[in-house]
C-alpha cells in the first residue's frame, strides 16, 4: 500500500496550529498595524488586505520578512510558494515562478523605454543617488538619496534613466 509523503503526515494538527497563530491577538495587532503602514499590496498597487511572511514561515516576524497583498495576490503566492489553502509544503517542490525568492539577478541600465517582464521583486542600489521607478502598479516614484547598499522591498516595472542617478543597480525576482 502507497505510504503518505512524510510532509503529510501532521497535516490537521499543522493546519490547527496556524489557524491558533493567524487568530491570535498578538498576530491581529501586528497584522492591522504594519496594514496602515503599508496599505497597498507589494506586487498590484491595490488595496492590502493580508500581510504575508516572505519566507512563509509564521514564526519569523521580523517586519522585514512581511509583505502587503491584496487577496488576489495573496492567494497566488501562497498557492505557488507555501503549498496553498492549508496544506503543508512539500519541502522537496523546487519554486519556478519568477517571484520564487531564488534572488535571480539582473543588471539594471536604466531605460526610459524599457520595461520589466516579470516585474522585479527588489532593487539593490550599488552607488548612491536618486532612484526613479515605476512601481508594478503603474506608479511613477522617486527615491532619492538612497545610500549604497540599500535593497529596496518592492515590485517594480521599470527603472527611468531620466530623474535616476543612483550607480550599480541590480534587479532581483
Amino acid at each position: 500500500m502507497p505510504q503518505k509523503p512524510q510532509y503529510l503526515k501532521n497535516a490537521p494538527h499543522e493546519v490547527k496550529k496556524a489557524d491558533r497563530f493567524y487568530r491570535s491577538k498578538y498576530w491581529q495587532n501586528r497584522r492591522a498595524w504594519y496594514l496602515r503602514h503599508h496599505p497597498a499590496c507589494a506586487r498590484c498597487g491595490q488595496a492590502a488586505t493580508a500581510v504575508d511572511h516572505f519566507d512563509g514561515n509564521r514564526e519569523n516576524n521580523s517586519l522585514d520578512n512581511y509583505q502587503s497583498l491584496c487577496h488576489r495576490c495573496h492567494s497566488r503566492k501562497t498557492y505557488q510558494h507555501d503549498g496553498a489553502f492549508g496544506r503543508i509544503k512539500n519541502p522537496e517542490q523546487k519554486e519556478t515562478d519568477e517571484m520564487s525568492g531564488e534572488n535571480n539577478g539582473v543588471s539594471i541600465t536604466p531605460s526610459d523605454t524599457t520595461t520589466f517582464n516579470p516585474p522585479l521583486r527588489s532593487i539593490y542600489c550599488g552607488g548612491t543617488g536618486d532612484i526613479a521607478a515605476v512601481m508594478n502598479g503603474g506608479q511613477a516614484v522617486t527615491f532619492k538619496a538612497v545610500p549604497t547598499g540599500t535593497r529596496l522591498e518592492f515590485f517594480f516595472q521599470a527603472v527611468k534613466a531620466t530623474g535616476t542617478t543612483a550607480t550599480n543597480l541590480v534587479g532581483l525576482y
